[in-house]
């Protein structure tokens, strides 16, 4: 998994704003991009032998006009094209299985979940924004105390909120809008009580 790599302008408002966030409520935020959750290689694999499969079978169906040199070039050339169109994200989306793009997401969400220790911090505040893009979808993990301050339906909308960003003409610039409108509901339901440690780096791509 790679990080997604923004505008550094997009970047900087970005973390600007999550740094506001914290210092308005006792939560305490981590949003992570990512590129893609899984490299799906085996998609790669899959068009590359459809593709070579239809190679074989045009030199088949038409072998008194096509000599051998057929499938010592062109059938390897047609399964590196098919190989390589799994490499274009919208063809890889499209031909990956949908529970595998539902599934990886979430499993690396829950794992950077707790290796970046958002379930030990002192108040329980802990929130999670996993994003990935070539699956386009987003993994929401709250930690107890803030499932008990925020209302089912709250994270219900978050998560959907989230997850129809890439819907949008400009989804980074959605992102920020869900923010400010997360920012406003932290602030008057778990507002900052002062001496607020951060207990979580907001960048924690090491992890990855």
């Amino acid at each position: 998994m790679r990080v997604k790599r923004f505008e550094a302008a997009f970047e900087s408002r970005l973390y600007q704003k999550v740094k506001v966030m914290e210092e308005d409520s006792e939560a305490e935020i981590v949003i992570l991009v990512c590129e893609k959750s899984a490299s799906y290689r085996e998609t790669n694999l899959v068009l590359g032998l459809i593709s070579l499969g239809f190679s074989i079978l045009v030199w088949a169906v038409s072998e008194p006009l096509l000599s051998s040199l057929w499938l010592l070039i062109f059938c390897p050339l047609s399964f590196m094209v098919g190989y390589g169109l799994g490499f274009i994200s919208f063809v890889k989306r499209q031909c990956t299985p949908e529970y595998q793009l539902q599934k990886m997401p979430e499993t690396v969400a829950r794992a950077v979940y707790q290796k970046a220790n958002i379930t030990n911090t002192k108040s329980r505040m802990g929130l999670l924004i996993y994003v990935s893009w070539l699956e386009q979808k987003v993994w929401i993990l709250a930690d107890e105390g803030l499932r008990k301050a925020l209302s089912p339906q709250t994270l219900k909308k978050l998560h959907e909120d989230f997850n129809l960003i890439f819907t949008q003409e400009e989804p980074h610039e959605r992102i920020l809008q869900i923010l400010d409108i997360l920012h406003n509901t932290l602030a008057a339901q778990v507002p900052n009580i002062g001496n607020k440690e951060n207990e979580i780096p907001n960048r924690i791509s090491h992890l990855l």
